[in-house]
């Protein structure tokens, strides 16, 4: 993983802390620890040098369902006038 990691990692850690705040606390949860895996990878590739483990493949889903989530708000709480155009 290159440097763009450690970006990601922050906002990830900053969103998930958010949405756990004012969402539904599962998705940020999940959210933190997909930033929790690309951490763990990213220092392990650093730290380590063989270092194989990919741990952000299988936390990603937290930045998915948020995703979905978000979406699912954005189109429920379309204003009734929207709709008829």
């Amino acid at each position: 993983m290159g440097d763009w990691t450690g970006d990601i990692r922050i906002h990830l850690f900053l969103l998930g802390f958010l949405v756990f705040k004012s969402g539904p606390k599962m998705f940020g949860v999940l959210v933190v620890l997909a930033g929790l895996g690309y951490f763990v990878d990213s220092f392990g590739k650093m730290l380590l040098p063989g270092y194989q483990l990919t741990i952000g493949l299988y936390t990603f889903a937290g930045e998915i369902l948020l995703i979905f989530w978000l979406l699912w708000i954005g189109i429920k709480e379309v204003p009734d006038a929207l709709k008829r155009a």
